[in-house]
């Protein structure tokens, strides 16, 4: 990944194991896409999932949307 992200949402965001649950989801062959969404703290996590996502497992277009979300990294983590 590029840029920097913020150390308390990255921090928390690392707790979760959410690559390696939707992992397990995409290997059962029963779902063809993800959906993320999240208000607040949730979008912030939320825009930490989706670059996880599509490097650590079989959904390459996850679907994402967030409300009233914070800044989660810099310019160089949007771009």
């Amino acid at each position: 990944y590029g840029g920097q992200t913020e150390k308390g949402f990255t921090d928390i965001y690392n707790t979760l194991a959410v690559s390696d649950t939707i992992a397990t989801i995409a290997e059962s062959g029963n779902y063809n896409n993800v959906y993320v969404t999240g208000h607040s703290l949730g979008a912030a996590l939320a825009v930490l999932a989706i670059p996880d996502i599509i490097e650590n497992t079989d959904f390459k277009n996850p679907v994402m949307y967030n409300f009233a979300g914070p800044r989660a990294g810099d310019a160089a983590f949007k771009t």
